[in-house]
């Protein structure tokens, strides 16, 4: 009924704005128009008349509380008819949440949380017991090779890797060795202990050997050690470290051009504040040596002297193998110093 009304309504106003146009048009070419004053005013009286059965009969959809009407169902949201029907007291809400065993009464949100954290807490649980179970098998396997007397193995860590092994390592450069030989023997030393001839490092709390030469030469000119440094304090009196001072002369290059000049001692007089103690050792070079110098034959310098500095308790902090002493050392007894004779061949110490 409300179709067909709907149609007839529709059918009036199109004849209404039919008739109203054909009026205009009369009206612009004067020409009789009475006949369609009559016809839209009778189909536009008809039109009025369908409305008012038309909007008795049209009823509109419900809308929710916020004016927006609700889309129809997706039947894969719909709920099951089987659980569902129009006399039963509980909602398609609280049949779903009773068939997933959650309580309909419970705040969904609230459940869902409870149900997210005993999901993380059986998680965590889970890799706990992995993590102790990997714990207690690495000790069952630790506990084995102690059984066997097998060694347990520690990363990163060398045992002979202490500073006295350091400075006497097997093959280690002499003074007038080779740069490139120290690397060879040392390049594994790390922590600023070694300062190279050729590198651009320089002197630190943590150094125990420095070396010296020339720009773009291989030879090394200058070697300190230094005991003062070492990680373990070592109590070395003069004597006792003479063999690492003889290991690292070149008796073969001193033999040849060099002569024994002298060894003593540099000592502090009474109203010396400072404590330290020189010992000193020289080797010059012979006359004809000298003269193959200037020749160009060789490039050994005009000395070899060795400075092993004593601290105020009679223990070694350094010694020192080059050319030449500290320029205050010609000057003794202005700067509170007196020379002791000290006999001391180093090459007694070789090997020992």
């Amino acid at each position: 009924m409300l179709g067909m009304l709907s149609f007839l309504f529709l059918l009036c106003a199109a004849a209404f704005v039919v008739f109203t146009a054909l009026l205009i048009i009369r009206s612009v070419k004067k020409q009789p128009k009475k006949p369609f004053v009559i016809m839209a005013a009778a189909s536009f009286i008809l039109a009025i008349g369908l409305t008012m059965p038309i909007s008795s009969l049209y009823k509109p959809s419900e809308k929710t509380s916020d004016g927006i009407t609700p889309p129809p169902p997706n039947d894969s949201q719909s709920a099951p008819e089987t659980s569902i029907n129009a006399s039963d007291s509980e909602s398609a809400t609280d049949v779903a949440l009773r068939e997933s065993g959650i309580d309909a009464d419970t705040e969904p949100s609230t459940e869902m949380a409870t149900l997210s954290t005993k999901s993380t807490e059986d998680t965590e649980k889970a890799e706990h017991k992995q993590v102790e179970k990997e714990r207690v098998e690495n000790g069952a396997k630790e506990k084995a090779k102690h059984a066997n007397n097998e060694p347990i193995k520690q990363e990163n860590v060398s045992e002979s890797n202490s500073d006295l092994e350091i400075i006497t390592r097997e093959n280690h450069p002499l003074y007038y060795g080779s740069v490139d030989q120290s690397h060879t023997v040392w390049d594994d030393v790390t922590g600023g202990k070694i300062v190279f001839a050729d590198g651009y490092d320089k002197y630190q709390d943590s150094t125990i050997i420095y070396m010296d030469a020339y720009r773009n030469s291989d030879l090394i000119r200058n070697i300190e050690i230094y005991f003062s440094n070492f990680e373990k304090p070592v109590n070395y009196s003069a004597k006792d470290i003479l063999p690492i001072v003889a290991s690292y002369m070149p008796f073969d290059i001193i033999e040849k051009y060099y002569n024994f000049d002298k060894s003593e001692k540099l000592l502090p007089n009474k109203k010396n504040t400072e404590k330290t103690s020189y010992y000193i050792i020289t080797y010059s070079l012979t006359s004809d040596a000298s003269n193959a110098y200037y020749s160009g034959e060789h490039e050994y310098s005009g000395s070899i002297d060795v400075i092993i500095t004593i601290n105020e308790d009679k223990k070694v902090d350094s010694f020192r193998i080059g050319f030449g002493t500290p320029r205050w050392m010609s000057s003794l007894s202005m700067n509170g110093y007196y020379t002791k004779s000290w006999k001391c061949n180093l090459k007694d110490y070789l090997g020992g």
